[in-house]
């Protein structure tokens, strides 16, 4: 007799979440991006000049509302050009 054993992404895709589920994942999902975003603002007050930070900050916010991350790249990649 052959077992098939399932692996854990089979078993989590497997779960059909419920109306009330998505709105807990949404929120979830939401929160912890939003702490991610408040840890990487707080990391680049720290390492960068004022001006520098004010750059990168708004190249952020504008990643996010453009959901283009490459704004945010573009002024990683002139940092590091200027070392």
């Amino acid at each position: 007799m052959k077992h098939r054993t399932r692996s854990l992404l089979e078993e989590i895709n497997s779960i059909s979440p419920k109306s009330k589920d998505k709105i807990n994942i949404l929120e979830s999902r939401g929160t912890n991006a939003l702490h991610a975003i408040i840890n990487v603002l707080e990391m680049v007050d720290r390492a960068y000049s004022e001006e520098q930070a004010q750059d990168l900050q708004k190249r952020i916010m504008l990643s996010i509302k453009h959901r283009d991350p490459e704004r945010f790249n573009k002024g990683i990649k002139n940092l590091r050009n200027k070392k």
